[in-house]
């Protein structure tokens, strides 16, 4: 096989594995809610261009996942070790499993373990993790988040974070989530898209937040 043919094989691998890990966060409290599977429905609308047959590829991958969950490590493993040279995709991943986690309204035990076991896998902090579990508790009582809310979300930050500490959260950001050093990393086309559109949207943020503390 032809080192190209390597590189499409790991690349519907990559996609593979991300699909199931999202299925099993949304199985493995023994139920899949309806609004779990909408969570995961935005996510593909949101941040990726896939054809009807994609769509349906994917979304039968979580539906297949979903039924045997404890298989979860195995997949972290495995997208920790193809994205190696990129932490802002894994940190999409993770966050994207929150949002799976908390999508029915409550954050089950299994859930909770399953996110702390991935954020471990995937080499994030756990001062890191605790900090996005806080800022989605407080975004889940907001029931009608402001513009400038929102916007410090995707920042990791409050609206009344002073410019400067905005600045220096952006500078982290941008970096974190380079959408050339996805590239270089040897991404799939569709991973370096998520990528390139959290990149965007941590730009737009930062210039209407820093703006209006001006």
């Amino acid at each position: 096989m032809s080192e190209e043919s390597n590189t499409a094989a790991d690349d519907g691998a990559i996609f593979d594995y991300t699909f199931a890990l999202l299925g099993m966060m949304a199985g493995i409290d023994g139920y899949v809610d309806e609004s779990e599977i909408h969570t995961i429905e935005r996510f593909i609308g949101e941040y990726l261009s896939l054809s009807s047959e994609e769509h349906d590829y994917a979304m039968e991958i979580v539906d297949l996942a979903s039924k045997s969950p404890e298989q979860y490590v195995k997949c972290a493993e495995f997208i920790d070790a193809a994205a190696s040279g990129h932490q802002g995709i894994k940190n999409i991943i993770l966050d994207i499993l929150l949002k799976i986690s908390l999508a029915d309204g409550s954050y089950d035990l299994e859930e909770e373990e399953l996110v702390a076991r991935v954020a471990e896998t995937f080499g994030i902090e756990q001062s890191e993790l605790e900090g996005l579990q806080a800022l989605y508790a407080t975004a889940a009582s907001s029931s009608l988040p402001d513009a400038e809310e929102k916007r410090a979300f995707i920042l990791g930050c409050s609206p009344s974070t002073s410019l400067a500490e905005l600045k220096v959260r952006y500078e982290h950001l941008v970096s974190v989530y380079n959408p050339d050093k996805a590239l270089e990393a040897g991404l799939p086309a569709e991973f370096v898209n998520v990528v390139r559109k959290r990149f965007e949207d941590i730009e737009e943020a930062y210039a209407l937040l820093s703006a209006n503390s001006e």
